[in-house]
């Protein structure tokens, strides 16, 4: 059993070896035109993902200011900080008082007369962005608050002009994505082709399909992994490179360069199946019309 299994992955190696030789030009132009398309689509979803963690980070450092009445009670804001305290959305809470926001407006501004019409103030940060606008929108149901601030406008602002450039981006995504998927089967009809007539004989001599599609699988297999890792290799020096300036010199991160490796395995995957699919369909009808000319 073992010998038998042996002699099947000797000849199987020997096949996609004498496969890729016997066509080194096509073999080398798949990997050329699938790694430059690969390197364009990590880019642009590198892109992506970034606009995305940029808009969060941007949104993340609103703070919402709760404004308390002027006749409030002592027992009311402890009960009411309380409330926020409990509040899943709510990452903190910070009271300001009315003494201690006076003493700031002294300090900064030198402003020394004491009657000013200040009254305690509510810092309050939410854990996601989306969660601002309906955590206002409850705060501002308590009594004892008489307002509430948070720019909503310059907020929602950010998130229209975020998410309009998004959107563009996701059209660019899938026409690069439509574009590879092409590519990829255009490059297995030309392999098929270039071996129609060794694909005939194996049929005549009784090949079972999967012995004829196998090497083909293998081929593309490694014409897509060999691609994926040329043009990871590139976009990783580059980003790498990118990552050291801007970082420098903005307050907002790229994402980790490891994020890098999620976005090509993923890529790895779904370029397999969708190649591996046109490989199964194609042979499958190139068998038919073959058995239908017999």
């Amino acid at each position: 059993m073992l010998k038998y299994l042996e002699t099947v992955f000797v000849s199987f190696v020997k096949e996609v070896y004498g496969n890729i030789s016997k066509n080194w030009g096509m073999f080398f132009a798949a990997i050329t035109v699938i790694s430059f398309s690969f390197f364009v689509l990590q880019l642009i979803l590198l892109v992506y993902y970034n606009m995305e963690n940029f808009k969060n980070k941007i949104l993340s450092q609103i703070t919402i200011h709760v404004y308390l009445k002027s006749d409030v009670q002592p027992k009311q804001i402890a009960d009411f900080m309380y409330n926020l305290d409990k509040n899943e959305d709510i990452l903190s809470a910070t009271l300001i008082s009315k003494e201690e926001m006076k003493k700031r407006i002294k300090d900064e501004l030198n402003i020394t007369y004491s009657d000013l019409p200040i009254n305690s103030v509510v810092y309050v940060k939410v854990k996601k962005p989306e969660f601002v606008k309906t955590v206002s929108e409850e705060i501002k149901k308590e009594k004892i608050v008489r307002d509430v601030v948070y720019w909503q406008e310059y907020a929602e602002k950010i998130s229209s002009v975020f998410d309009l450039i998004k959107k563009i981006l996701f059209v660019v995504i899938v026409i690069l994505a439509l574009g590879v998927i092409l590519i990829i089967n255009n490059t297995v009809k030309m392999s098929i082709l270039s071996r129609k007539n060794e694909i005939k004989i194996m049929n005549l001599v009784g090949a079972s399909g999967w012995f004829i599609k196998a090497p083909l699988f293998a081929e593309i297999f490694i014409v897509l992994i060999l691609s994926s890792f040329i043009s990871h290799y590139f976009i990783r020096i580059g980003y790498g490179y990118l990552m050291e300036r801007f970082n420098n010199f903005v307050f907002f991160n790229l994402l980790p360069i490891d994020y890098l490796i999620f976005v090509r395995n993923m890529l790895i995957f779904t370029s397999i199946i969708i190649s591996f699919l046109f490989v199964y369909s194609t042979i499958e009808k190139y068998l038919k019309k073959l058995a239908e000319d017999e």
